[in-house]
């Protein structure tokens, strides 16, 4: 041992594990003595004897601690290596969370905010904060009502596609309450007139339960629009028959169109009566076929105490009789095998909306017979049974357009998107039409408010043209979107940047001012031609009357075997052809044993 205090040398610490390893060895060999309580150690008597017992008692091993829960050795934590490089802090340098400044947690989302307006800042972007009132006062003196404000309107994104035209176009609805497609009928027609009218419906009245013939006879197709009606009469399997669209009076035609007859009745409250030309102190009935397609068919029609349901059955009543009357007057050995009625394509959305149209167009056939004479109580008495009234057909407008387009030498094969324009409504519906008998599946579908005199009165309450034409481009949009979605490649951007599928316009409303915008700016991008669909070479109309009116009243005057069933997507699984004969078997398929 070395006599400095406090130090040893290598050979001592040898010299101590020497020791401890030959008693170890000395007590293996010896037999285990008894155990005896411990003796007490004797203190140290003198400095060095102290500290050689301190050493000693560091070379031996610690017995474990143990845990309470688990009844296992614990070890001791060890304690943390510090940096070489580690210099001790003085007090005050170290933390003290009750000094130091409170920094206030920013959630990612305002980082992420604050990290972009900071990037505005760097570009030199002026950000300026305008104060609650000056917003609260500006919201005040806008033109727009409470609802309007709150109506979704969104603010103007670079690519939003037209969608903030849309919502603020869609929050001035309200304001088409009391809008009606504009009928375009005169105030008052000359005696000669009524007389000629009147001469027509007496005639289709009571010859029309006589000329039924459900397996020789022309086809009915019925046009009820929402500002005017179209009738087009056609013998499907009698190529020398002639094929005519009904005659209107000029005088009473609207807007002195040839073949547009007013959708609108006027009703007199003292008598009860209908009348299908304006009289003085009449009530004119109109807006009917809109509500129907929103399904508000109970509200009031122009607070004439009926129903929009009452006042659509007596006009269809009417303009039934007329046509046949006139149509026996054309060709007297006339016979009549049915009438074809179209609905748009989104009331197959709803299912109320289809049973409404049902309902009404039995309704009306059921009263042509009594038409000369037609009352409002005769719109309470129960409906004839369908062996008894005129056989009448249900298809949808797209089916009557399709079947018009089909008939012409050569159409596209593909995706399609048929855009049809009237007074009040502006319709569209994707779809793709290929070589398959089997029910077209529409893939979107949509009817707004946007057609010509519509945009017209939007113009009125503070909206734009531009707004309009953007309001519609948006609505196309969502069209093609639900088609695209469906993994229907015929709708996808092509390689040459355009799209592959062709555009079907129909409708009057396509001549307005906003319309041709829309058009004129769409065309560019697609890959074909957008296509005017025009009318049977066969089919006698006045020429004066544009040929995109009558093209429904067309397509619907042909055999219902040659108007496709439309489904919606949802309506059917996936059709399964025959794997034998390569034809496919579906619902519209007829076999020889069924004829």
């Amino acid at each position: 041992m070395s006599k400095e205090r406090g130090k040893a040398t290598l050979g001592d610490v040898k010299g101590a594990e020497l020791l401890r390893a030959l008693a170890a060895n000395t007590a293996k060999r010896a037999p285990p003595a008894p155990k005896s309580p411990p003796e007490a150690k004797p203190t140290p008597s003198s400095e060095d004897d102290r500290w050689l017992q301190t050493f000693e008692s560091r070379l031996q091993p610690q017995p474990p601690s143990f845990d309470r829960i688990s009844n296992r050795p614990q070890r001791k934590a060890e304690p943390p290596k510090r940096n070489p490089t580690y210099k001790a802090e003085s007090a005050s340098d170290r933390y003290d969370p009750r000094t130091a400044p409170q920094r206030k947690r920013v959630p990612p989302k305002k980082q992420q905010r604050s990290a972009k307006a900071a990037e505005k800042n760097s570009l030199g972007q002026k950000i300026v904060r305008v104060p609650a009132s000056v917003v609260r006062d500006v919201k005040a003196q806008s033109s727009l009502s409470p609802k309007e404000k709150t109506g979704g309107a969104m603010s103007p994104q670079p690519y939003d596609f037209g969608r903030a035209a849309f919502d603020k176009i869609r929050a001035m609805r309200e304001r088409l309450e009391t809008f009606s497609a504009s009928h375009g009928a005169p105030v008052t027609v000359s005696n000669e007139t009524r007389a000629q009218i009147d001469d027509r419906i007496a005639r289709g009245a009571a010859q029309a339960l006589r000329i039924i013939d459900r397996d020789d006879g022309f086809f009915f197709g019925n046009d009820f629009g929402t500002s005017t009606t179209k009738a087009v009469l056609r013998h499907p399997h009698m190529p020398t028959a002639p094929a005519f669209a009904a005659p209107v009076p000029l005088e009473f035609a609207s807007r002195g169109q040839a073949h547009l007859w007013p959708t609108a009745i006027w009703y007199h409250k003292s008598t009860g009566r209908f009348s299908p030309y304006p009289q003085e102190g009449w009530v004119c009935l109109q807006g009917f076929k809109s509500a129907l397609v929103e399904n508000q068919n109970h509200r009031i029609c122009c607070g004439s105490g009926l129903t929009m349901l009452q006042a659509s059955a007596a006009f269809l009543a009417l303009h039934i009789a007329y046509v046949l009357g006139a149509a026996l007057e054309r060709v007297p050995a006339l016979r009549l095998a049915g009438i074809n009625f179209a609905v748009p394509v989104a009331a197959l959305k709803n299912s109320s909306t289809a049973e409404t149209f049902e309902k009404l167009i039995a309704k009306a056939v059921s009263l042509v017979p009594e038409a000369a004479n037609l009352t409002v109580d005769q719109l309470q008495t129960p409906s004839a049974s369908r062996d008894e009234a005129i056989p009448v057909y249900l298809c949808t407008e797209l089916s009557a357009a399709i079947a018009g387009y089909c008939s012409a030498p050569r159409y596209y094969q593909g995706g399609h998107m048929i855009i049809d324009c009237g007074s009040a409504t502006l319709d569209m519906a994707s779809f793709y039409l290929g070589e398959e008998r089997w029910p077209i599946e529409i893939h979107g579908a949509s009817v707004e408010r946007l057609g010509a005199d519509a945009c017209v009165v939007y113009e009125h309450n503070g909206a734009t043209g531009e707004e309009c034409v953007k309001a519609a481009q948006f609505q196309e949009h969502t069209v093609w979107k639900r088609a695209a979605q469906g993994g229907n490649g015929g709708f996808v951007l092509g390689r040459d940047g355009k799209y592959p599928y062709q555009i079907i316009l129909i409708g009057g409303g396509l001549h307005g001012a906003i319309h041709e915008q829309m058009i004129g700016t769409m065309e560019p991008a697609f890959r074909y031609p957008f296509h005017r669909p025009q009318l049977s070479s066969d089919l006698e109309f006045d020429s004066s009357v544009g040929a995109g009116r009558l093209v429904l009243a067309d397509g619907l005057a042909r055999d219902p075997i040659d108007l496709r069933e439309v489904i919606m997507p949802d309506d059917r699984g996936s059709p399964s052809p025959n794997r034998g004969g390569g034809l496919p078997y579906g619902p519209g398929f007829v076999s020889k044993d069924d004829v």
